[in-house]
């Protein structure tokens, strides 16, 4: 009997170690699984932060170009506007020059005006430098005699070349 028990207690710590080893076994692979996960959660860290690198460095360097196009638009928009006033100074001095009955029109109020007003000053020195370009050369025509010069006449400019 005594052997009996001795042989089921024998088995009972067999089976109770056999148990405790499949555990052990159980767990060293759940570990192994969690190592190789870790593993390749680490990897996909190393890209992530090199992928982030780059977009960070793409940022800046969108940051910058945009402050640089910012820079390029004030300055560019500061020139535009002088040369509005420039324009706008150069009409007002042109209206203040002319005859006694112009100098009592109306100043421009505002850049458009101003503009339009340049516009037609110049289209109406063109249309004076073509008439007197036409008179010129219908006078030489009635004469009969060789034109010595060739006459250009653009708007606000009438240039002579000799012939």
């Amino acid at each position: 009997m005594q052997l009996l028990e001795e042989v089921c207690t024998a088995r009972n710590e067999t089976s109770h170690q056999r148990d405790q080893a499949e555990r052990a076994r159980t767990e060293e692979m759940k570990a192994q699984l969690k190592l190789q996960t870790l593993a390749s959660v680490e990897t996909d860290l190393r890209k992530l932060r090199a992928d982030f690198e780059e977009q960070r460095q793409a940022c800046v360097n969108a940051e910058r170009t945009a402050a640089v196009l910012a820079a390029q638009k004030t300055d560019l928009e500061q020139r535009l506007v002088k040369r509005k006033s420039a324009k706008r100074q150069a009409a007002n001095k042109e209206a203040n020059g002319q005859s006694g009955a112009d100098r009592h029109e109306r100043v421009p109020r505002s850049p458009r005006e101003a503009d339009r007003k340049a516009a037609s000053t110049d289209s109406q020195r063109a249309k004076q430098t073509r008439n007197e370009a036409t008179s010129v050369e219908s006078k030489s025509d009635a004469l009969q005699q060789p034109k010595p010069f060739l006459t250009v006449a653009l708007p606000g400019l009438l240039w002579i070349f000799p012939g």
